[in-house]
């Protein structure tokens, strides 16, 4: 498989044992903090702001309503994807309001060891001798170069199945 990476990304490639999914949430005006340990990094896998949880809402002490949240997974992104470590005020000049108020973050994710994250476009081979592994593209998730280009060979078994997740993505726009 080979694949040319032409956007800013980061992407989940599946085959092994990954590392465990946490879950956290932090409740409106409270701060969101988010800690891997040494040599791990934060990769998100969702991320909701609203009142959408009865049990969340209830422990946040504010009212759960049906189908009131947002996607707030790019947001996250931006700010905490690829950090040792995350600590953010969950408020409505982050996330909007859109509920009227009192919403509350809640978020999955993984701590994934450095060594599992291939992001240098000189890394042609990389992560093949990997059983799991994240790509991203160089300086994910701050802005990369234009008209990068990156290219990723995966090198798999006959009847080998590997599960490829974008978990990030954003496209180049180009004007003109």
């Amino acid at each position: 498989i080979l694949l040319h990476i032409f956007f800013a990304c980061t992407l989940r490639i599946i085959s092994g044992n990954t590392s465990p999914i946490e879950e956290t949430f932090a409740c409106f005006n409270s701060v969101l903090d988010i800690r891997c340990d040494f040599e791990q990094i934060i990769v998100f896998d969702k991320a909701r702001y609203g009142r959408n949880d009865t049990l969340i809402a209830a422990r946040c002490n504010t009212l759960f309503t049906s189908k009131c949240d947002v996607d707030a997974h790019f947001t996250l992104n931006r700010l905490c994807s690829g950090k040792q470590k995350c600590a953010l005020l969950v408020n409505t000049e982050l996330f909007g309001d859109p509920c009227g108020y009192d919403e509350f973050l809640k978020v999955t994710y993984q701590c994934i060891p450095n060594k599992h994250v291939a992001s240098q476009c000189e890394s042609i081979g990389a992560p093949a001798h990997l059983d799991h592994g994240y790509l991203a593209s160089p300086n994910y998730p701050a802005k990369y170069y234009m008209d990068a280009e990156c290219v990723w060979q995966l090198l798999v078994q006959p009847r080998q199945t590997i599960n490829i997740i974008l978990l990030d993505f954003e496209l180049d726009v180009k004007r003109g």
